[in-house]
């Protein structure tokens, strides 16, 4: 198993084989005979932990990363909006109430897992799980149940604001338009922010699509959730990539849909992340309260927590996220 200190670079990852892998991480972080199943997660070390609690908290204010679960208003790719129905316990002559949740995981701020998203030429998942073997017996292999056992997901937290950024250098920002935000304009958003990167740090990106999502249209928020829609995120290139992985983030989160920018062309970063390292990814995480609060205490590092659903082989989760300060 490597540690942080012999991780190779992303040049130095395996190159193209015969399926189409090509930067690929699987069985760096094998240990013991057995195949891993938390790729960059096992960044997130003891020592990490221990170390960014106390760094990181130092004034108590906690800051709820959890867009109301009825968002986004219109759903997209075919995922399941919330519904929920109270219940009236009265008629058992107790006065009572319980309720009902009924929604889909990936809808609002959520995590993704290594599970959601295949690499498409191999039809395989993170470590070699292939797309026919999990939907066999997918009860044996990865998922939230394992974040949920090993403890959940914590650590140093960082926000690039990149829209505080964009909008300082008068750039333009259409989150539903295909523009890109690229790996150097991060960089310039960290030294704006005089913010520094640590191995093992969750990375979180503030776009701006929930602040738009909160003024636009009702047309405009359905146009934002039909098929084929353009989304503004990060980079899908070698580069991204490169930036990504030599960073060692141990898993990256969007406030927009897609993480990436949308719809990809010859690079998915979905592949990457999450086929070839097993990286969580997070999308729709409210960052509107978290940038306030970064903007008035002048750090952008805090100490993030997360509870994912212990559901077996379960694919994605809400974020159930807080950032403590």
């Amino acid at each position: 198993m490597s540690d942080l200190t012999t991780l190779p670079d992303f040049d130095s990852l395996p190159g193209p084989s015969s399926d189409g892998l090509d930067g690929c991480a699987w069985g760096l972080f094998d240990r013991n005979g057995q195949t891993d199943q938390l790729g960059t997660l096992n960044l997130l070390t003891q020592e990490k932990v221990l170390d960014a609690a106390k760094r990181e908290i130092l004034c108590g204010q906690t800051v709820s990363l959890n867009w109301g679960l009825e968002n986004p208003q219109y759903s997209g790719f075919m995922r399941m909006r919330l519904h929920h129905r109270i219940i009236d316990l009265s008629p058992s002559e107790v006065y009572a109430s319980d309720d009902e949740l009924s929604f889909c995981p990936q809808h609002g701020s959520h995590w993704d897992t290594p599970l959601h998203f295949a690499h498409q030429k191999s039809k395989k998942y993170y470590n070699g799980l292939s797309h026919q073997e999990f939907h066999l017996q997918n009860a044996l292999h990865q998922g939230t149940r394992l974040w949920n056992d090993r403890g959940g997901i914590c650590g140093r937290g960082i926000l690039l604001d990149w829209a505080s950024w964009a909008k300082e250098k008068n750039l333009p920002c259409h989150p539903i338009g295909r523009d890109e935000i690229t790996v150097s304009q991060l960089e310039e958003v960290a030294k704006w922010q005089k913010t520094t990167f640590m191995p093992g740090d969750i990375l979180l990106i503030r776009t701006g699509f929930i602040a738009w999502s909160t003024t636009a249209t009702d047309d405009e928020k359905k146009r934002g959730s039909l098929e084929g829609t353009e989304y503004l995120g990060i980079e899908a290139t070698r580069e991204s990539c490169r930036w990504h992985w030599n960073h060692h983030f141990s898993a990256v989160v969007s406030d927009n849909v897609t993480y990436e920018v949308w719809p990809p062309r010859d690079v998915v970063l979905h592949e990457y992340f999450l086929a070839m390292w097993g990286m969580p990814v997070g999308k729709l995480w409210d960052m509107e309260k978290l940038a306030e609060v970064c903007r008035s205490l002048q750090r952008w590092s805090f100490f993030l927590t997360s509870a994912p659903l212990n559901v077996a082989s379960g694919i994605g989760s809400p974020a159930n996220a807080i950032a403590l300060f």
